[in-house]
């Protein structure tokens, strides 16, 4: 029997690995939202009790916040323009470039 990978066993363990990727994505996604959750009622209850004046919790929650929406919009493909497909065109243009 032949041992040399076809691009067919390429394909699927390309595919499988994109999905342990996602899994492993949305994973981390969902520890981000639920830790958030938990941490920043106590980061506020602290905030209040040191310095009642300034509302610094508010700078953390709103940059956690942008940080959980942009790994969103990575994990779900809101942007589907830069996904593995649009990495392969592009590499596909470079090395055609290095071919002349």
């Amino acid at each position: 029997m032949n041992d040399t990978p076809t691009s067919n066993q390429y394909f699927l363990d390309q595919s499988e690995q994109d999905a342990i990727d996602y899994v492993d994505n949305l994973r981390a996604f969902h520890m981000n939202w639920i830790t958030f959750i938990i941490v920043i009622p106590f980061m506020f209850l602290l905030n209040i009790k040191l310095t009642p004046g300034f509302l610094w919790v508010l700078i953390l929650a709103g940059t956690w916040i942008l940080a959980i929406v942009l790994q969103a919009v990575l994990i779900f493909g809101l942007f589907s323009e830069f996904t593995g497909a649009w990495e392969q065109r592009k590499f596909q243009e470079r090395m055609s470039r290095h071919d002349r």
